[in-house]
């Protein structure tokens, strides 16, 4: 099987991806409340390389695991399907999130969802944006070479260098997002294309870590070490960070980390 879709997941640790060194993933629903993990997540395998895809259903609104896994399973559907072409991978791309947009529109029941997308591909990245699911990526001495801006008031003021790091875990609208699939003024931001060096990492997460964890303490635990050290370290600081610390926000988590191991 070439590709994995995790949905309403409730792993107790990372695992690698078909035993691949680069590929770890999680997902976990939150420790508080009766609901489904509304977070899910894709590795897929096209050509030499893989999109990597985090979805996060909105709360608030009613289906939101259906949204998240939706996106996810008409992104498999396009990769397998028998005119795809990867040299139009951006294509693809955009056009399957279009159209899951629309799917969800038309359906009237009013599921919403976030989606953070990477395709790597011969060593470059490129990030897709829908909502405050975020990416990160960082050099192995740390440097951050890119961060998706996340579609709410408070990513927005981070971006425009109005709120700090330590400011956003705490800020009161926190919570708002500004831009999600299954609206019908959705958008797709398009990132850059980043040049990955070895040992670059690349995280994908929902915000269940984002609203928890500044990009600084994300770097200092993804940028070394192998992948079982940094499973660890990050089980140790969700347990710290997240699930002991009264203060946090307790939400789902989803995360996915490719080392550029070449």
């Amino acid at each position: 099987m070439q590709h994995l879709i995790a949905t309403k997941a409730d792993h107790e640790r990372p695992s690698l991806f078909r035993d691949l060194p680069q590929l770890l993933y999680f997902s976990k629903k939150s420790p508080v409340g009766d609901s489904y993990n509304e977070d899910a997540l894709g590795i897929f395998v096209v050509g030499n390389g893989y999109v990597l895809a985090v979805a996060d259903g909105a709360g608030g609104y009613p289906k939101g695991e259906e949204a998240a896994e939706k996106i996810l399973l008409n992104l498999k559907s396009c990769f397998e399907n028998k005119n795809f072409n990867i040299s139009n991978l951006r294509s693809h791309i955009v056009d399957t999130i279009d159209q899951t947009n629309r799917e969800l529109l038309s359906s009237g029941i009013g599921a919403r969802t976030t989606l953070t997308l990477v395709e790597v591909i011969e060593n470059k990245a490129r990030c897709y944006q829908v909502g405050d699911s975020a990416a990160i990526i960082c050099g192995q001495k740390g440097k951050l070479k890119y961060r998706s801006t996340a579609h709410s008031p408070v990513g927005y003021g981070i971006e425009a260098g109005l709120i700090d790091e330590k400011e956003a875990l705490t800020h009161p609208d926190l919570h708002f997002i500004s831009n999600l699939l299954g609206e019908s003024e959705m958008k797709i931001e398009i990132g850059p294309v980043i040049e990955l060096n070895p040992n670059d990492s690349i995280f994908i997460a929902s915000d269940g870590i984002f609203d928890n964890f500044s990009a600084d303490m994300v770097v200092d635990l993804i940028r070394k070490g192998n992948m079982e050290e940094i499973s660890q370290s990050i089980l140790s600081d969700i347990e710290k960070n997240i699930y002991s610390k009264e203060s946090s926000k307790k939400d789902d988590i989803c995360f996915i980390l490719f080392k550029n191991d070449f």
